[in-house]
């Protein structure tokens, strides 16, 4: 089952979805279990590299850690959770963007 235009086969993606969805339910759970309540959370600041690419996956990287660090200390997670969803399917339609363009060019 996979969609000529987009080139990637959209069981792959939902097994990936599943996948990770249950690597973020599992590490809240270590989370929330073992957790001491700070009222501030200081953001971590990402590393600086050369390469754009992967400087732009850190960066991301980073902004989710920050998200639901904050989420964690303010006891909002579900707000947490949503914005980092919202942000995994963003940066999901950008790589699916980018791999179009590549399938297209072979």
């Amino acid at each position: 089952m996979c969609d000529e235009q987009e080139g990637i086969p959209e069981e792959r993606f939902d097994r990936l979805e599943e996948r990770m969805l249950a690597r973020f339910e599992k590490a809240l759970e270590k989370a929330t279990g073992e957790r001491k309540r700070e009222k501030e959370v200081e953001d971590e600041k990402p590393p600086k590299v050369s390469q754009k690419g992967i400087q732009k996956n850190i960066d991301f990287n980073v902004k989710i850690k920050n998200i639901l660090a904050r989420a964690l200390a303010s006891e909002k997670l579900e707000d947490g959770i949503k914005e980092v969803i919202e942000m995994l399917k963003c940066r999901t339609g950008e790589l699916l963007g980018k791999s179009r363009q590549h399938l297209r060019k072979l």
